[in-house]
């Protein structure tokens, strides 16, 4: 996915990286370590804020500070 460094990405674009990086499990049925280890990756991306995937994960904003 070729994204402008200065585009945050649309929901739909991180629901699509969360999809990617989860390979079909849901985000629930990871031992806390593989969601972390996903969440990190996923909050690695600049285009993408903390308040967001927070939102699309459906985690706490503080659980994605706290990465």
């Amino acid at each position: 996915m070729d994204v402008d460094q200065n585009r945050r990405l649309s929901d739909q674009e991180v629901i699509e990286l969360l999809e990617k990086e989860l390979n079909g499990k849901r985000l629930t049925e990871l031992s806390v370590r593989e969601r972390k280890q996903v969440l990190k990756e996923i909050k690695q991306n600049p285009n993408v804020s903390n308040r967001q995937l927070a939102r699309v994960a459906g985690v706490g904003l503080n659980i994605i500070r706290r990465l």
